[in-house]
């Protein structure tokens, strides 16, 4: 529970900051821009939901060997997956922004492409967690979610006012892309 909710502070703390630094049409746009990435998160969860009874079946039936195999199995079908969907977020989606929100989104390029970066960043943390999960160690993921935390405060506090709700984007995916190393390392 406790990871869970450390987990769950960053993309509720960012928009504050950003209204707070730069108003309501920023947190606005960050927001607009959340919404459509949020789209891929459904492959994410979906994808996550299969892997944790998969993993640990094969560790409880095959070791850490065949674990290993389902995670790394696992991580190339979203970086396959979600891999993509950055690409094109960064080639297209402030296009597809502009044709839902308007006119005034095509300047969106670069928050959609980071937040994009963060959803495959967050899904090979969702990837180590899992395994964690299997190896019976969850509390190792508090370390990792802590950490998190502690890079997006700091990245918050140095990126946001400087860039607005690019600097959240950039701060939310230090913040998944340091999940992802520390739950991998571990």
């Amino acid at each position: 529970l406790a990871s869970h909710v450390l987990a769950c502070s960053s993309p509720y703390i960012l928009p504050w900051v950003v209204a707070a630094t730069h108003g309501e049409r920023e947190t606005g746009t960050l927001g607009a821009c959340a919404t459509l990435v949020g789209l891929s998160n459904m492959f994410l969860i979906g994808l996550a939901n299969y892997l944790s009874p998969k993993a640990a079946r094969a560790y409880a039936e095959h070791g850490l060997p065949e674990l290993k195999r389902v995670l790394k199995q696992t991580a190339v079908m979203f970086v396959a997956g979600l891999g993509t969907m950055a690409v094109f977020a960064f080639l297209a989606g402030h296009h597809i922004a502009a044709l839902v929100y308007g006119p005034e989104f095509i300047d969106t390029r670069w928050i959609i492409g980071i937040l994009s970066l963060s959803v495959l960043a967050n899904s090979l943390g969702v990837t180590a967690g899992n395994g964690l999960w299997a190896l019976e160690r969850p509390q190792a993921s508090f370390f990792a979610d802590l950490c998190s935390l502690l890079v997006v405060i700091v990245a918050t506090a140095t990126l946001v006012p400087a860039f607005g709700p690019v600097g959240a984007a950039l701060a939310g995916l230090a913040g998944t892309a340091s999940d992802a190393v520390i739950r991998g390392w571990t």
